[in-house]
């Protein structure tokens, strides 16, 4: 059987445009961290993932 480890980040937050820490707080997605969501996801959406943390 083969394993196959997947790492990824969020996509850009407003938060780090303006160059603030965000620690607890979440940020919004910008519109390019929207637009790296969505190609990630569609990159991702046939893959058969048994677990994610």
């Amino acid at each position: 059987m083969k394993l196959h480890i997947y790492l990824f980040r969020h996509g850009q937050t407003y938060f780090n445009l303006a160059k603030r820490f965000t620690g607890w707080k979440d940020s919004k997605l910008s519109p390019l961290g929207i637009k790296s969501a969505e190609k990630l996801a569609k990159k991702m959406k046939n893959l058969k993932i048994d677990v994610a943390f």
